[in-house]
């Protein structure tokens, strides 16, 4: 991975490390090849696809796309390699942040983050817009949704009725991050750690997957991973409503701690850290 995941890391190379029965279906557009298109049906896959930059961070530029319309004006004003990715509209998705030291066999799972998509529940009497009115976190969506969905604003659901408005599970995309560390066990542990064997001299890093429920993911069972970040990528469960501050501050300064000596141990067997050329360059590379 490049620079360990710093910066502009290709998503598309670490999932092909991976086994199919663990990942969804997944290609990838070279720029300027998108402007010529791509069919999903010609290889396997079926609307809606997600359709990403393959070095995107924080959510940007991810979307849903529901039928060849939308993904042929994605394409249009896309200016980067695009991953083009099966959907799993499986309910359950979580992060899965893991090290490993170079020297030892089995690694350590530090964090679990639990998403919790934007969604309403309706009351068979206010329009989508007033629900969200309601709640002081998620009226801040409001004005993105009436960018990229202004028509669900209108909609009145019945009582009890659940819609989930963003299906992208980031942060600035009105996901909710709830700490799941109290899942973390030795089998879990165990079970990741056979995971990373497939990827080549990884260390560090989250998985962001999704499965059928907590209990499926818990066993190891139909988990499909979506993303693998490296050395950018934080204990997300921090982020839950509520967390002191100072715990948050001092989770990320141990994880720090964690990579130098991961870096120092590497070095000790030979591996050259990346250059500030090198670092410089992959900054610049960042397209989103």
């Amino acid at each position: 991975m490049e620079a360990g995941g710093l910066f502009a890391a290709s998503k598309f190379k670490q999932l092909e490390y991976l086994p199919p029965k663990l990942k969804p279906l997944t290609f990838l557009i070279p720029y300027p090849s998108v402007k010529h298109g791509f069919s999903p049906q010609e290889f396997g896959l079926t609307f809606p696809v997600i359709a990403k930059p393959d070095n995107a961070e924080r959510g940007k530029a991810v979307k849903l796309v529901q039928n060849s319309l939308e993904l042929e004006e994605y394409l249009k004003y896309a200016d980067f390699d695009v991953v083009i990715q099966e959907y799993i509209p499986f309910d359950f998705e979580a992060g899965v942040l893991f090290y490993k030291f170079p020297n030892d066999k089995k690694g350590v799972i530090s964090s679990i983050v639990i998403k919790s998509f934007l969604k309403v529940q309706g009351d068979g009497l206010n329009k989508v817009e007033s629900l969200l009115l309601k709640d002081k976190r998620n009226r801040i969506y409001i004005e993105k949704l009436k960018t990229n969905n202004p028509k669900v604003l209108d909609r009145i659901l019945g009582e009890n009725e659940e819609l989930i408005l963003e299906p992208i599970g980031n942060h600035n995309r009105g996901t909710m991050f709830l700490n799941g560390n109290k899942w973390i066990s030795e089998e879990l542990e165990n079970i990741f750690t056979e995971i990373s064997s497939y990827l080549p001299e990884f260390y560090y890093g989250r998985f962001d997957l999704r499965s059928p429920s907590l209990d499926t993911f818990l066993k190891g069972e139909k988990i499909k991973i979506v993303e693998v970040n490296g050395v950018n990528a934080e204990p997300a469960h921090i982020y839950e409503p509520g967390t002191p501050l100072l715990y948050g501050l001092k989770t990320i300064l141990n994880h720090w701690e964690i990579m130098y000596r991961i870096a120092e141990e590497n070095k000790k067997l030979g591996y050259k850290p990346a250059t500030w050329k090198e670092i410089w360059f992959l900054w610049n590379k960042r397209k989103v």
